[in-house]
């Protein structure tokens, strides 16, 4: 009967630990990001006719980064890095701070410069605002600093290379 149990339980485990390695295999998608992580903060950094960089990067809870380097960057093409998850909750506080949800949804002055787009996650709202020049220096300061460890990561981490497929998904 001893036996029996033990037999019993050790198919169950094994039958648990099968289960959830397949599990994991489909748990991510195409770019290796877990697929019930959800986007926190993604910023997009467009081209300009100078040596402006151009980048997309997405930064999701769990401490993932989507990375797409376009033009005028450290790295250029798709990369996913990782990093602690009180980055991205530092980002979500800084956000916070600067009253990000509150603030316009846009602060152009010019068509043909470049623009800086971000949106952010955080107290269940989500809100994009893009600035092209002249905004709240909160709002820069939150924008550079996400910028910053944008370039952080692209020069000190290795990152895994990804296929040039398509673009990054935005939050929605």
């Amino acid at each position: 009967m001893k036996w029996l149990n033990l037999l019993t339980s050790l198919t169950a485990i094994f039958v648990f630990i099968l289960s959830t390695g397949c599990s994991n295999k489909n748990s991510v998608d195409k770019n290796g990001v877990s697929k019930n992580a959800k986007a926190i903060v993604y910023i997009r950094r467009t081209a300009c006719f100078g040596r402006c960089p151009a980048y997309e990067a997405t930064f999701y809870a769990n401490g993932q980064v989507l990375y797409f380097g376009k033009s005028n960057t450290e790295l250029s093409g798709r990369y996913l890095f990782t990093v602690p998850v009180k980055t991205i909750a530092n980002m979500q506080n800084m956000a916070r701070r600067a009253g990000y949800h509150k603030l316009e949804k846009e602060y152009m002055v010019n068509p043909d410069l470049p623009s800086i787009i971000t949106t952010i996650t955080f107290d269940g709202k989500t809100s994009t605002i893009e600035v092209q020049g002249n905004a709240p220096d909160r709002l820069k300061d939150l924008q550079l600093s996400i910028d910053a460890e944008v370039t952080r990561i692209t020069k000190e981490q290795p990152g895994k290379k990804l296929p040039e497929d398509d673009i990054l998904p935005e939050i929605k």
